[in-house]
């Protein structure tokens, strides 16, 4: 397994951990003491060795069994929020291009492990964050979608090419790592720019009703001015 999905996953630990991701996570309905509880869960089982199943699969727990419970979780938040159909759209719209890039890139050598999952993460990524649009849908979509492509993958590889089932393994761990943090931050910049651009035109009407403003008062002003130049120039004449 390639270190990228664990320092990630790290970093993104420690930040849960002094509150730095707080927001995110409660505009997706999970406190932070399970935030950080997951992540923390998905370091450990990054590191636990594979689990075999007979002679020809092995199961591995970062990236398969861990992703599998955060995604029990987190469809019993969406399912409140009301969000099972964007995240149902972004799961197959992410594992549609896990499929295709990873029978591409086939990475059952190691020269195309890192290739395969650093295409997978960032076009996953992307994916998710198209097809989502919404945090928890990002952030599901990202997770589940490699997680069914890589079940998708590994059935054909096994009927078709004799190969051994291997779920969660092959770099999927860090492709799942990657997607998800990669569709949060596109997500995240594009909203930040939204809501810089909403605030820059309302700050625009503002003024340009305060400028409306001023000159109708100032031209109020003129008017009244006039208006009394006018009267006093006619008094002046009755004199």
């Amino acid at each position: 397994m390639f270190p990228v999905g664990l320092i990630l996953l790290s970093v993104l630990a420690v930040l849960t951990f002094f509150g730095v991701s707080e927001r995110f996570f409660r505009k997706i309905g999970v406190p932070d003491w399970l935030a950080f509880l997951l992540l923390l869960t998905f370091v450990v089982g990054a590191v636990v060795p594979e689990i075999p199943i007979g002679t020809s699969a092995v199961i591995n727990v970062g990236g398969f069994i861990v992703p599998a419970v955060f995604l029990v979780i987190v469809f019993s938040v969406s399912r409140r929020k009301k969000e099972v159909a964007r995240i149902l759209l972004a799961s197959l719209a992410v594992a549609s291009v896990t499929v295709t890039a990873r029978m591409l890139l086939r990475p059952e050598s190691g020269g195309l492990f890192l290739a395969a999952m650093v295409i997978t993460g960032v076009l996953g990524g992307i994916a998710a964050y198209l097809a989502g649009g919404t945090r928890l849908a990002t952030l599901s979509g990202a997770v589940g979608g490699i997680m069914l492509g890589d079940i998708a993958n590994n059935l054909i590889f096994h009927y078709a090419f004799g190969a051994g089932v291997a779920l969660g393994s092959r770099g999927v761990f860090d492709s799942i790592i990657i997607a998800a943090v990669l569709g949060v931050v596109l997500l995240e910049i594009v909203e930040a720019i939204k809501r810089a651009a909403s605030e820059k035109s309302l700050s625009s009407s503002v003024l340009n009703t305060e400028a409306a403003e001023d000159a109708r008062l100032e031209k109020s002003w003129e008017e009244a001015a006039e208006e009394e130049e006018f009267k006093d120039y006619f008094e002046n004449d009755a004199d």
